[in-house]
């Protein structure tokens, strides 16, 4: 079966089914809206949740107009709804994003919210064409359109247009905006906050508050912006956020929408988890990760991690003193990086060395080029904790066991990692890296305690 492409930066509805995209159907979201007793929705969702792509279905879905969209949704769950399709298509519709209203001064963003309204207006310049409009009412109608009606009348256009739709349709209005808090956010950073909220303040309220033409009303955004600032009065709003029960299976990505997405892609052994392990009641899991571009990305986090805690220099150096086996300077440059990067909170938990293990093959990243770095694989009688691995055979092996020093009064760190130096001794660890052809290998014991490390080390030529 041919696999639909995915349809990467596309969030117009209509654009992703046209093109036969990928998509996960959230088409239930409109029988929700239907059913809701709320007038006017405020849907706050962080980014990347689909909130355009799902504004976007809704307007296609509701908005009423000559072009027959029924196709979009012809293979989605909500037209098994049979009763819900008396909705489709039915409604007058008013669309707004207010995405790139994100200027540095009030002057420039105020022309962006009057180009904004005037594109919508010119969306409905069919009123004009009729006796739905007074004489007066399309004089204001045209100024708005070509930006040049005053600031009161601006304030008042979305109450308008919804009044004018009503008249011409015979049916109550849906208001769609998306990204209402974007304006605001700018605003706050650019320091024209006030005159930003005094606007949208009227804006929103002439047209969400007592209109006898709305039908529905649905914002979306990031954040919510406290009633008192522009939603001061509108009682018939209701707000519902991430930690919503309501709403909340519609945006994201849901576990068994991406398990169904994996399956159809061939992708379950990907996204993945290689073994997991339950101690003392808490799962801990070792994931795959899976494909290149994940993998630049992990890597790209944590080497920009580590080179903020010591210098660029500092860094190549350690790593090239572990592969060349120069411990002493190995552990005097780690010890700066624990010093620097490690809280201590972060060994506070039921499985210390896991934290330890981790931060090392963060760190070990770096040197996949010239290593193959493994985690956690059997080797001799048991698992090491990492190893490197040449790719190649004349260069140095290395294999390295992490322990903690858990307050034992009669050890310190020196001896705790030579128990662990012993340990790969006993448990034969280097049989891997023997069997790969390694001549020169290098046995690592790393004790902690906190943010203090020791390392010792055996050569074997």
């Amino acid at each position: 079966m041919k696999r639909k492409r995915l349809p990467i930066g596309i969030s117009d509805f209509k654009e992703i089914i046209d093109n036969d995209c990928y998509y996960v159907d959230k088409s239930l979201f409109i029988k929700e809206i239907i059913d809701s007793d709320a007038k006017v929705l405020l849907l706050p969702r962080p980014r990347r949740f689909g909130k355009t792509l799902n504004i976007s279905m809704l307007r296609y879905y509701f908005e009423k107009t000559d072009e027959d969209r029924n196709y979009l949704f012809k293979d989605l769950a909500i037209s098994k709804s049979k009763e819900y399709q008396k909705y489709q298509g039915k409604f007058p519709l008013i669309y707004l994003t207010f995405k790139d209203v994100r200027q540095e001064n009030w002057e420039k963003a105020y022309m962006m919210f009057k180009k904004i309204i005037a594109e919508e207006y010119k969306r409905h310049n069919y009123l004009l064409a009729n006796d739905a409009l007074e004489s007066l009412e399309k004089d204001l109608y045209t100024k708005i359109m070509i930006m040049k009606a005053d600031t009161i009348f601006n304030e008042d256009a979305l109450k308008d247009l919804s009044r004018y739709l009503e008249r011409y349709h015979k049916e109550k209005v849906i208001i769609l905006i998306d990204e209402y808090d974007t304006p605001i956010q700018s605003g706050y950073i650019n320091g024209y906050y006030n005159d930003v909220v005094d606007f949208m303040r009227n804006f929103l309220s002439g047209a969400l508050k007592d209109n006898i033409s709305l039908k529905k009303g649905i914002l979306t955004g990031i954040l919510r912006v406290a009633k008192e600032s522009i939603f001061s009065g509108l009682n018939n709003l209701s707000v519902y956020s991430l930690l919503s029960e309501k709403f909340n299976k519609y945006f994201g990505i849901l576990e068994e929408e991406v398990g169904k997405f994996l399956q159809e892609y061939d992708l379950e052994d990907h996204l993945k988890v290689e073994s997991e392990e339950r101690i003392r009641g808490r799962l801990y899991c070792d994931l795959k990760i899976p494909n290149q571009e994940v993998l630049y990305l992990y890597e790209d986090i944590i080497m920009n991690w580590f080179k903020s805690s010591i210098k660029n220099k500092e860094v190549d150096l350690l790593l090239e003193s572990l592969i060349t086996g120069d411990i002493e300077i190995f552990e005097e440059l780690f010890q700066k990086f624990l010093l620097n990067s490690l809280s201590f909170f972060d060994t506070d938990g039921e499985a210390p060395e896991r934290v330890y293990h981790a931060f090392v093959l963060g760190m070990l990243v770096y040197l996949n080029e010239k290593y193959e770095v493994k985690s956690n694989r059997e080797s001799g009688y048991g698992r090491y904790d990492v190893m490197l691995i040449p790719r190649d055979q004349n260069k140095l092996g290395i294999v390295m066991e992490f322990k903690k020093a858990r307050g034992l009064k009669d050890k310190n760190l020196a001896d705790v990692a030579q128990d662990a130096l012993d340990q790969i001794e006993k448990k034969k660890y280097r049989q891997e890296l023997l069997d790969r052809g390694c001549k020169d290998i290098l046995e690592l014991g790393l004790a902690f305690a906190g943010k203090e490390v020791v390392v010792q080390q055996r050569r074997i030529h």
